[in-house]
Parts: C-alpha cells; structure tokens; sequence
C-alpha cells in the first residue's frame, strides 16, 4: 500500500469513526446557585414557625429538578432534608427557639457517571442568621 492510500484510509477510517456518534472523553461540572429567604423577616419570638424558602438555578435544567436540598442548623448539622420542584422552588418550615446560623445546602449531583464521561452538577450553599426575642 503506498502513502497515498494510507492517507485516504485514514482520512475514511477518521470519518467513520466521527460519524457513528462516539464521543471523545470529558467531565462536566455545570455550576448552580441557591437563594435563600425567610418569612417572617427580622427578629421572631421563640416559638415562631419561620418559612424558609428559595430556588435552585443552573444553565442545565437536569441540575435543578428534584434535587435534593439540606436544611441546617450550624454547630448543629442536618436538620431537615427536601426536593426542588420542576422550577427549583424548595421550602423548609421551622419552628425556632433560640437564635442560630443556618444553612441550605445543595450537595451537588451525579448526571451522567459512565466513565469516560463525566456530567455533575456543582454543589451550592446559602446561610442566614433568625434572632428570637
């Protein structure tokens, strides 16, 4: 086979290749975000059951339905646990008793762990502060 015949078996070969849909390897982190907000705002009387609620946003609708949402109280740990609806809303209610930092936690997300490939949604954090009076 001379040169030229090898390079036409190559450029063929590389088009086949191309052209049944294997793809190359890679790893995909797509990035999110968590917004946290309370109701009622400002300082509560102990015993006051607080709405905390917010929305998880990412580029990538996959990252944002039903996903897991962690409530927690800092020196504490997990407190609570919930899912995002279809449009990422989440909500927790809590009844407080004493002032504490708080915490919702996205963990992050496994799309696709078939190795070589590699598509994960980061995890996300916000925290806020309920003062009772």
């Amino acid at each position: 086979m001379n040169a030229r015949m090898r390079t036409m078996a190559a450029v063929v070969l590389g088009s086949l290749i191309a052209a049944s849909g294997i793809a190359y390897a890679h790893t995909v982190e797509y990035p999110t975000e968590i917004s946290v907000a309370r109701r009622p705002a400002g300082a509560v009387e102990r015993g006051t059951v607080v709405h905390i609620y917010g929305r998880l946003t990412s580029p990538k609708h996959a990252c944002v339905v039903n996903s897991k949402i962690q409530l927690i109280r800092v020196g504490v740990g997990v407190v609570d646990r919930t899912r995002t609806d279809e449009r990422g809303r989440y909500s927790f209610d809590r009844k407080v008793r004493r002032t504490s930092r708080w915490r919702v936690r996205f963990p992050g997300k496994i799309l696709n762990a078939v190795h070589p490939h590699s598509h994960t949604c980061a995890a996300s954090s916000a925290g806020f502060r309920i003062r009772v009076v």
